[in-house]
């Protein structure tokens, strides 16, 4: 009978986390492994929160249970135990590639023209979704489907057909083609399919800064009026305390519509991992104050001195303020 290989389970991975950063981790430690298995999710380039690693031997793998228990990645503390089964999915639903080069796997087909909206769907769980794609494009090479996506609550109607998914096609070809072919067909709920070519998918931006990008500065939302910048500096102290703070912007209120009560600024952190922490441990989590605030990694793109300006879904305009950040004498580290 053939012994399982050595094998752990790493748990508590922040969702953004990637291959190299495990590894970058055990490289430190000076750990040799034998194969690390993380699954990630082609449309968001996210992995499910946690890995598998295999080792060569049980002497290695005990040697990282006992002394890399807690350490942190991306900010983040790990949980280790010994192997957990990987529950199981079915992968023409959801398929999740192991690939050092996973965020070309979620960029890449909306960038090809592979990526597919369909819309026009009912609320459905994941295997009902399974089975309604395999039957509309059995005569093409799909390679993912995406969770069902709800609607809008500002776009729902009252019929019920107003989900919809995203497919990934092998090919622009296969897409073009299932475009041509399904666009308009009547579901089987009465409805008309909705089939075009996928201009965005919701988040896709967050994520792409999330994955691909080293941000150390943060958007920092939902913050009371302060009268004056020693105030807001002080708020911000008090509540990133443990965290390295750089610099903080002033004080901005919200443009949109709705929204003029809306108080942010942006905060520059010591480095990305510790801006990617900040996210992970604050955003929409209460704290003891009852305050909950909106956070998330700042774009790096703010060269203009008036700030950007971007196209609303609606077609007006709104400017993107360039936060000048007002560098600190020194950093706020609490004591431990």
């Amino acid at each position: 009978m053939t012994e399982d290989p050595p094998r752990l389970y790493v748990g508590s991975l922040p969702y953004v986390a990637q291959r190299h950063d495990v590894e970058a981790l055990l490289s430190s430690s000076n750990v040799a492994i034998k194969k690390l298995d993380m699954s990630i999710d082609p449309f968001t380039g996210r992995n499910p929160g946690y890995c598998f690693i295999e080792f060569f031997d049980w002497n290695h793998a005990h040697r990282v249970l006992e002394t890399m228990q807690g350490r942190l990645v991306r900010g983040r503390p790990i949980k280790i135990n010994f192997k957990t089964e990987r529950k199981q999915h079915d992968s023409f639903v959801f398929d999740r590639w192991n690939r050092n080069d996973a965020h070309l796997h979620w960029t890449a087909p909306a960038d090809e023209g592979r990526r597919v909206y369909v819309g026009g769907l009912p609320f459905q769980n994941q295997a009902l979704l399974n089975v309604e794609t395999k039957e509309l494009f059995s005569d093409f090479d799909i390679q993912a489907v995406s969770k069902p996506i709800p609607p809008h609550h500002s776009r729902q109607e009252q019929n019920d057909a107003q989900h919809y998914c995203h497919i990934d096609f092998a090919t622009p070809e296969d897409a073009e083609r299932a475009i041509a072919t399904l666009q308009g067909r009547m579901s089987p709920y009465g409805h008309l399919y909705k089939i075009c070519h996928s201009r965005f998918m919701r988040g896709t931006g967050r994520v792409r800064r999330e994955q691909l990008g080293r941000s150390s500065k943060v958007h920092f939302g939902g913050l009371p009026k302060l009268p004056t910048q020693e105030d807001l500096e002080a708020e911000i102290r008090k509540i990133l305390r443990g965290f390295q703070i750089q610099g903080v912007s002033r004080l901005y209120t919200s443009d949109l519509p709705g929204r003029d009560s809306y108080q942010y600024c942006f905060v520059e952190l010591s480095d990305a991992a510790e801006a990617q922490s900040v996210v992970e441990t604050l955003d929409g989590k209460e704290l003891p104050s009852g305050a909950v605030y909106k956070i998330r990694l700042a774009r790096e793109d703010f060269h203009s001195a008036g700030g950007d300006v971007k196209q609303t879904r609606n077609g007006a305009h709104s400017k993107t303020p360039n936060p000048v950040v007002r560098h600190l004498d020194r950093n706020w580290r609490s004591a431990d």
